[in-house]
C-alpha cells in the first residue's frame, strides 16, 4: 500500500530534519520521495477509476429497474437492488439483499395473509360478522370544506 501525503510529508521532514547526510543523500530521499509520490497518485487512481466503474454500473442497473418499474415488470432482483441501496442509507454499508430472500419473504407474507383470513373467516362463522370494516362514502372536497364551515358557525 503506497504512503498517504502526510506519511510522505512526515517522512521527508523527520530526515532534513536529521540533516547529516551530503547532497548524494538529499538526492538519494528526493527519489524516494518521488517514488512514494509516483505510487500515492498510482493507487488513488486506480481507486477512483475502481469506484467510478462501480459507480456506472450501478446506475445502468438502476436505469435497467426503473425501465422496467415503468413498464410495470418490477422483478425480486429490483426490490432487491431498492432495499439494500435503502440499508446503505440507513448506515448498514455491509447490508446484502438478494431476489431469494425477497422472493421469500414475499412467500412468508403470503403465508401469514393466508392464516390471518382462515381466523378472520372463523371469527366471522362464530360471531356472525364481517370483521371487514365497511368503505366509508367519499366525500368531495366541497363537501369537507362545508361541514367544516358548518362547525364554526
Amino acid at each position: 500500500m503506497a504512503k498517504t501525503q502526510k506519511e510522505i510529508m512526515n517522512a521527508l521532514l523527520g530526515a532534513l530534519e536529521k540533516g547529516d547526510g551530503d547532497l548524494s543523500d538529499l538526492d538519494a530521499l528526493m527519489d524516494k520521495v518521488k517514488k512514494d509520490i509516483a505510487e500515492a497518485k498510482a493507487e488513488e487512481a486506480a481507486r477512483k477509476e475502481k469506484e467510478e466503474a462501480e459507480l456506472k454500473a450501478r446506475g445502468e442497473k438502476i436505469a435497467e429497474m426503473a425501465t422496467r418499474v415503468l413498464n410495470d415488470k418490477a422483478t425480486d432482483e429490483d426490490v432487491a437492488l431498492v432495499m439494500e441501496s435503502y440499508m446503505h442509507n440507513l448506515g448498514m454499508k455491509d447490508a446484502k439483499v438478494s431476489a431469494k430472500e425477497v422472493q421469500a419473504a414475499k412467500e412468508a407474507a403470503n403465508r401469514a395473509t393466508n392464516a390471518l383470513d382462515v381466523v378472520l373467516d372463523a371469527l366471522n362463522d362464530v360471531f356472525g360478522m364481517d370483521p371487514k370494516p365497511k368503505a366509508q362514502p367519499t366525500k368531495s372536497a366541497d363537501d369537507v370544506l362545508n361541514e367544516f364551515l358548518k362547525t364554526i358557525r
